[in-house]
């Protein structure tokens, strides 16, 4: 490995590590809607036994109103951007499990990714550190 491709080889580690960095971001989107979702379906669950229960409502700004159960046979959930739909709570919760299924698979795609391009990059890197160190005995560097 001459100058030249140990620059190159850098160069390419660089974007590997900006690749890994983006990648890591995507995880912690999809985990934190898969938590969203796991949170919501364990809900749903817990919602759909207690006709008379009372629960808590979370309004935002970690403020709670309390609140009874009149109708646990439904639901309203999201179907698009601002679009809900008032479905049987069970379809709702099929409707779920549905997305944390294809969350959970995007998430095991992109852990695929960035398995893949840290063995790419630590080959590089020990090719990168040989090459290195023949130039250094050379006397090249």
């Amino acid at each position: 490995m001459n100058e030249e491709e140990i620059q190159k080889s850098l160069v390419d580690l660089e974007s590997y590590r900006v690749q890994l960095e983006g990648l890591g971001r995507q995880d912690e989107l999809l985990r934190a809607s898969l938590e969203e979702h796991m949170r919501a379906r364990e809900t749903m669950i817990n919602y759909k036994e207690g006709k008379e229960k009372e629960i808590l409502v979370p309004i935002g700004a970690n403020s709670f109103l309390f609140a009874k159960i009149v109708d646990p046979s439904k639901a309203i959930v999201g179907i698009g951007t601002n679009l809900t739909v008032e479905e049987p709570i069970d379809r709702a919760i099929e409707k779920l499990d549905k997305r944390i299924g294809m969350i959970e698979d995007a998430d095991r795609k992109i852990m695929e990714r960035i398995t893949g391009i840290n063995e790419k990059a630590t080959v590089l890197s020990q090719q990168v550190q040989r090459g290195y160190e023949e130039l250094k005995k050379k006397g090249q560097m």
